[in-house]
């Protein structure tokens, strides 16, 4: 072979693949979730066999792809295998690391002495980069991101609690639930046809924490 000339070319790009993971955009100071594209180049390389006459015959023909960043460079033979190992680092590379939470709210629903108690599941992610962000599985639909809002607040503009869904959370909130239930019971015993009249007049004896309901009235 010449000398001066490489036995092995450069690579030459035969394809442009991408790879898309969820991230944070902020425009004008408002964040919002948006997709993010990492571009991979998929390259030809060739081993040349030494001769001293051109053409030089090819001796070896493999593929690389890389991407910048995150810096990352395979090489082999097998261009699904190939894909599916820089695929593999991407995913660990841009994981979004997500916990358990609960929004915890007690609301005044439609009528008289009706009270809610409601704890949504949501979920807390931690980007590759640090940004947070909020996942809501909404029932009949594809799970919603969104960028973690620090503070949640309820239809009505009001601040509610988010606190981490452990097991010793949950089940303070089931036994929680549970005395909302009795209390709403024995709020509807206060209204009943037969005690309503005793209760109106009584509103200042009225003891709501009472543990049984008022004398029924003939």
């Amino acid at each position: 072979m010449p000398r001066g000339k490489p036995s092995f070319t450069k690579g030459k790009v035969v394809d442009r693949w991408t790879y898309e993971y969820t991230g944070l955009a902020d425009d004008d100071g408002q964040e919002h979730v948006t997709s993010r594209k990492v571009e991979i180049v998929l390259k030809l390389h060739k081993k040349l066999a030494e001769s001293n006459r051109p053409p030089m015959a090819t001796k070896e023909v493999w593929f690389s792809v890389e991407c910048a960043e995150p810096e990352i460079k395979l090489s082999g033979s097998d261009v699904e295998a190939l894909r599916a190992a820089m695929w593999e680092q991407l995913d660990d590379a841009f994981e979004v690391k997500w916990s358990r939470y609960f929004l915890v709210q007690i609301t005044q629903a439609i009528g008289m002495a009706t009270l809610v108690f409601d704890y949504t599941r949501v979920e807390k992610g931690v980007a590759h980069d640090g940004a947070l962000l909020l996942r809501r599985h909404d029932l009949g639909a594809r799970s919603r991101i969104e960028p973690w809002p620090g503070k949640f607040k309820n239809s009505q503009g009001k601040v509610i609690a988010c606190i981490e869904a452990t097991d010793a959370n949950r089940e303070a909130l089931e036994e929680f639930a549970k005395n909302v239930d009795e209390l709403r019971k024995k709020l509807q015993e206060f209204l009943m046809p037969q005690n309503i009249e005793w209760t109106l007049a009584n509103l200042s004896q009225l003891a709501l924490g009472a543990t049984e309901p008022p004398p029924e009235r003939d």
